[in-house]
């Protein structure tokens, strides 16, 4: 019998506070954008897999969350996910960056769910592994079902919010979410026709970079502008690494301006 899953996307299109900064030229993006755009891939996702799937907050109202839950649970779903992207301030920072996962504290199974999946969407979204979390946000707290809340990267971020702006690296993290799902339930992944997405390669240490790139990343970290992890690994993917390059180039210039 195939599983249901509940998927919920985060908030509603006018949710107060649930956007970007501006950008350059005043537009901005809200997090519903992003949230819903993966829900929505992430359906077609799951039932090329033969699950069946519950959207949760399926249009641009803001469904209040125990209306959410309810339907959750009176459908009797057998996992339940929420999608969310984190801000810390609400204007550009570059402090906090990364993905995340959430559990109910002391829930067993839900953190069990968390961590088969989560490694799937890090891998997916390229960011820095924040890790498995536990909180008590009445998405994984109210299902009878075990529940996960996702925090695919910071809308405060730059780096972050670029990314989410675009609909590939939606698409990415909508792919690498249906693959934990499916490693949760044991599942075979079954991957779309017109499935570009690729996985992203990440360096923990400057010698598994190309030569091109270790210049850059040694003088960077002799300098003590970037510190790693406290395991002493770096975790960079060359996207990161080529945004750095570019940041320092447009400095040099705008000093030499």
């Amino acid at each position: 019998m195939s599983k249901l899953i509940a998927i919920d996307n985060g908030h509603g299109l006018n949710t107060a506070g649930k956007r970007t900064p501006l950008f350059p030229g005043g537009s901005f993006m809200h997090e519903w954008e992003f949230n819903h755009a993966v829900a929505k891939y992430l359906e077609t996702e799951l039932q090329r897999c033969g699950f069946e799937t519950l959207m949760l907050s399926d249009t641009e109202e803001d469904i209040p969350l125990q209306k959410r839950t309810d339907i959750c649970n009176k459908a009797s779903a057998d996992f339940c996910v929420s999608i969310h992207y984190n801000a810390v301030t609400g204007t550009w920072q570059t402090i906090a960056t990364g993905t995340e996962t959430y559990s109910y504290p002391g829930n067993v199974a839900d953190a069990k769910y968390a961590s088969i999946i989560h490694p799937y969407v890090v891998q997916a979204t390229g960011l820095k592994d924040r890790g498995c979390r536990q909180a008590n946000f009445h998405m994984v707290r109210e299902p009878k079902c075990p529940a996960i809340l996702v925090e695919f990267g910071f809308m405060d971020n730059r780096t972050d919010a670029d990314l989410a702006l675009q609909d590939s690296f939606r698409k990415r993290c909508a792919v690498g979410l249906a693959k934990g799902i499916c490693a949760v339930f044991g599942v075979e992944y079954v991957k779309g026709v017109d499935e570009t997405v690729t996985e992203i390669k990440r360096y923990k240490n400057i010698s598994e970079m190309p030569e091109f790139y270790q210049g850059y990343i040694k003088r960077w970290v002799d300098a003590g502008y970037i510190k790693g992890n406290t395991d002493g690994t770096l975790d960079f993917t060359e996207d990161m690494i080529r945004m750095l390059i570019i940041a320092e180039r447009m400095q040099k210039k705008s000093i030499e301006n």
